[in-house]
């Protein structure tokens, strides 16, 4: 039943708004002026002016792809080797930065911390001894 429904669907809609449709959840692409802009005005945020060195890395220079509303970041290498493999049966390919939220802001993952980490203006570095919120735990269990 829910396939049929889906055909009905789309049967039902012009062929260049199934192609859009496709385009924008199923194809890992590059992100459009307004997205780039919102991506790195959130970055510029944690990481300031080093969004540059993080695209143009030391070993090799990266980009950043947009598949299915999320961000991903990887190196060119990694973007080429991926465009061997059908669009159909590729998931991911690279590490996710963040995704678009249905208003079209811009959040970022927990995985986007290990590289925001690396360029980051302002840093706080937590000794295990401070941490006591696990002592206090089990005083309580």
């Amino acid at each position: 039943k829910r396939r049929r429904r889906k055909r009905l669907r789309y049967s039902s809609t012009s062929s260049s708004t199934k192609e859009n449709y496709n385009n924008h959840t199923t194809i890992m692409r590059p992100l459009t002026e307004d997205e780039t802009k919102a991506v790195f005005q959130k970055l510029s945020e944690y990481i300031g002016r080093s969004i540059e060195k993080m695209i143009n890395h030391p070993t090799e220079r990266h980009c950043f792809r947009l598949h299915s509303d999320r961000v991903y970041y990887m190196s060119e290498s990694a973007m080429k080797a991926a465009s061997f493999i059908a669009r159909e049966n590729l998931l991911t390919c690279g590490t996710c930065l963040g995704k678009f939220s249905k208003t079209g802001k811009f959040r970022l993952h927990v995985t986007a911390l290990e590289y925001l980490s690396r360029y980051a203006k302002y840093k706080v570095w937590v000794k295990p001894s401070a941490d006591t919120a696990n002592d206090s735990m089990n005083l309580l269990t």
